[in-house]
């Protein structure tokens, strides 16, 4: 079996880290908010995603400091009833906005702890590839 070089892995390193880094500058996410309902029950987190690239992207995951689950769910409303699918990726397209908001996309939050309403939380966004985006959330009242 032939030996790689040293040096040939640090190249790869450098351009799996310039990779990730120019996908990631691609991603621009804004108005990030969570609906704060009161028990212990999950909280649903909304937001907007552009992809500025040329390639679509796609959104495997999220997690936070402040969550023990967080899952990619959308709602969709089926014979007059609305239900919730849980998601394993979202593609968002090339040059699109997709907007994460109440009845259609959104993140399932599931808290270790009680969150205040106007407090500012911390999310990991995971796409393909390795590439994780942090986004802020602010916690909103049930109303929005």
């Amino acid at each position: 079996m032939p030996r790689i070089r040293p040096d040939a892995w640090l190249a790869c390193a450098v351009l799996l880290l310039v990779t990730a880094g120019a996908q990631a500058a691609q991603v621009r996410v804004s108005g990030g908010w969570i609906r704060w309902l009161p028990g212990n029950g999950p909280l649903a987190g909304y937001f907007q995603m552009e992809n500025r690239g040329n390639e679509p992207l796609e959104l495997v995951g999220a997690s936070g400091a402040d969550f023990s689950r967080i899952q990619l769910h959308r709602s969709i409303e089926t014979k007059g009833m609305e239900r919730m699918i849980h998601l394993h990726s979202i593609t968002i397209p090339a040059g699109a906005t997709v907007r994460f908001k109440p009845g259609g996309y959104h993140l399932m939050l599931w808290r270790r702890h009680d969150l205040k309403i106007g407090q500012k939380v911390e999310i990991r966004l995971h796409f393909s590839g390795g590439v994780d985006i942090g986004a802020s959330f602010r916690v909103r009242a049930p109303t929005g």
